[in-house]
């Protein structure tokens, strides 16, 4: 699969909300993409943009005065790495610690809680993980790892998604 193509699908799709939702709320999110030079990987596409769109919407949530989201992806070594950051208001130590679990929200009213807990157990099915870097008021970067090998190469446990 190729991630670029599939984060630039994810970006589009997410368009109505963190452009025309937020616009008309009155507030502006900035959306970048600084997608770089990745191999094509397998995996499960439609699953992998179910991934990157819960996490975008995860970081527009976070910021209800607007602010700037940052899409990047690069690769180091054999491993092909897409990392999320928005400059929402960032979560406590309480907060990450359940992010994961399902049904955990902290706007109970408009979401669900499982957007971010069904990335979880994809990611994890992959064999991957999700790492949060996060603190009250500060910008957050999300970055997610999973196993992938490249199109039309044995399953090597070093080439990642990140």
């Amino acid at each position: 699969m190729d991630i670029n193509s599939i984060i630039k699908d994810a970006i589009e799709i997410t368009k109505p909300k963190w452009k025309d939702d937020a616009q008309g709320r009155g507030i502006h999110i900035e959306m970048i993409s600084n997608l770089g030079e990745c191999p094509s990987v397998d995996g499960n596409t439609s699953e992998m943009r179910e991934i990157i769109t819960n996490m975008v919407f995860n970081a527009i949530e976070a910021m209800p005065e607007g602010g700037k989201i940052e899409v990047r992806t690069f690769q180091r070594g054999e491993k092909v790495y897409i990392q999320i950051s928005d400059t929402g208001m960032g979560m406590t130590e309480e907060v990450i610690k359940k992010i994961f679990d399902p049904f955990f929200t902290t706007k109970p009213f408009t979401n669900t809680g499982l957007g971010l807990s069904m990335s979880y157990g994809i990611i994890k099915r992959f064999g991957g993980a999700i790492e949060v870097e996060s603190k009250v008021g500060r910008e957050q970067p999300l970055r997610s790892s999973s196993p992938f090998r490249r199109k039309g190469r044995r399953r090597c446990p070093r080439n990642r998604l990140l």
